[in-house]
């Protein structure tokens, strides 16, 4: 690009001087994996530019936005464990994860379509085990309804009433997160990364985003592609890449959700009644949609995605039998379609399940390149509550080059993985 100038020392009216006007060159980013890791650390990566040092991503995923485990997700967001408690870093995780929120619904005009990315009606966890019971009456100090740090404790008549048809033993409580939301994984990465290409496209020059349908078969494909960084964010598919196998302390979980639609001659599922979350869940995604999950495999591969006809029946059964428990107007629902998708789950620590974030160099250390390499992985079922933190925090520590930006906590898999 150049512009042309009037020269003040010119030998004729027509002369000029053309004064050619160079840009920085832009920092060349990968991003591997292109959901809820990915697309996050993306949009992050993006807010680094600048007219001194303008930034490009690309983004890899040969499935598109949201082809992976995160685009089977129920969708349910909150930042409290089963007994009530926050997780780890709930608090900071809930409103990064808000903030990414605000991002994709701002930016749902540029999709062209008018689907919801989320529905605020809540979330109920029902209780019936005594001891999840007793657990419960000791957090909220009693069951009055009052509100403790987000969650109300109700009792059995109040939660029946809140979802007709709901079903709870005359000792039963219900958990009611009047903040939980739900939200439409695939609608929502797809309008968060509409707002990635929007935001790079009004920014400084050189500033570029760009999703790249190309599948990555080693991360030495990439290191000769001259990136200043790379950042895997491909969830279970990471122990398939040659330079991390063997190398990652993850365990496969494949999960079968089902999509449900309610027949037209029954009434409709109250307009604000919570989504359920028990041993299975139900996200409300409409007064006649609701998505049902999930099964647990441990003995999965990381691309075990495809649902046989041979194990429909098995888990529609499994899935139906489950929400039955708790919501047995779930016989009138209709199974729809069913899809799978497989999580890796991180090891457990004092703190909890943990993802694990950080620089990955001397995991990868036989590639010769200057490229210097990042991964955020092992998300498990924590992926929606975590991907926005996450993709925080490894952004400004992959634009400064300092690890240390990362809490060590997500940091600790590199000793772990020493021992795999």
């Amino acid at each position: 690009m150049s512009a042309i100038a009037p020269s003040a020392a010119s030998s004729s009216p027509s002369a000029s001087a053309v004064t050619s006007i160079r840009f920085p060159s832009p920092r060349r980013f990968a991003v591997v994996g292109a959901g809820f890791a990915g697309v996050s650390v993306a949009w992050h990566l993006l807010q680094h530019t600048s007219s001194s040092g303008p930034v490009s991503v690309d983004l890899f995923d040969e499935a598109g936005i949201g082809g992976g485990a995160s685009g089977v997700s129920g969708g349910l967001l909150h930042p409290y464990t089963p007994k009530g408690k926050f997780l780890w870093k709930g608090k900071q995780g809930w409103q990064a994860a808000l903030n990414l929120l605000d991002v994709a619904e701002a930016a749902v005009p540029l999709t062209g379509e008018s689907k919801p990315i989320a529905w605020r009606r809540g979330i109920l966890r029902p209780l019936v085990a005594e001891k999840h019971i007793r657990d419960a009456r000791k957090l909220d100090g009693g069951c009055d309804g009052s509100r403790i740090e987000g969650i109300r404790c109700l009792e059995r008549p109040v939660a029946k009433a809140m979802v007709p048809g709901l079903e709870l033993p005359e000792n039963g409580l219900g958990l009611y997160i009047p903040d939980g939301i739900n939200l439409h994984p695939r609608t929502y990465l797809d309008a968060l990364w509409l707002a990635c290409a929007d935001f790079a496209h009004n920014a400084c020059p050189g500033t570029r985003a760009a999703l790249v349908k190309q599948h990555v078969s080693s991360l030495a494909e990439l290191s000769r592609e001259g990136y200043n960084a790379v950042v895997v964010c491909t969830g279970s598919k990471a122990v398939l890449l040659p330079e991390l196998a063997g190398k990652l302390p993850l365990s496969m979980c494949r999960g079968v959700v089902a999509d449900l639609e309610l027949p037209s001659e029954y009434e409709e599922y109250h307009s604000q009644a919570p989504n359920l979350l028990s041993h299975a869940w139900l996200a409300v995604q409409g007064a006649r949609k609701i998505v049902l999950g999930a099964t647990k495999n441990w003995n999965s591969g990381p691309e075990c995605e495809e649902v046989s006809l041979q194990e429909e029946t098995l888990v529609q059964d499994e899935l139906l039998q489950r929400a039955a428990q708790f919501y047995p107007l779930i016989e009138r629902w209709k199974v729809k379609s069913l899809r799978a998708g497989v999580r890796a789950m991180p090891p457990r620590t004092p703190l909890g399940a943990l993802p694990l974030a950080g620089c990955i160099n001397e995991l990868v250390k036989p590639l010769q390149s200057e490229t210097q390499w990042w991964l955020i992985g092992g998300l498990g079922s924590r992926g929606l509550m975590y991907h926005g933190l996450l993709g925080e925090r490894v952004a400004a520590a992959v634009t400064a080059g300092d690890e240390s930006l990362i809490p060590e906590e997500f940091k600790k898999f590199a000793a772990v993985s020493a021992q795999v």
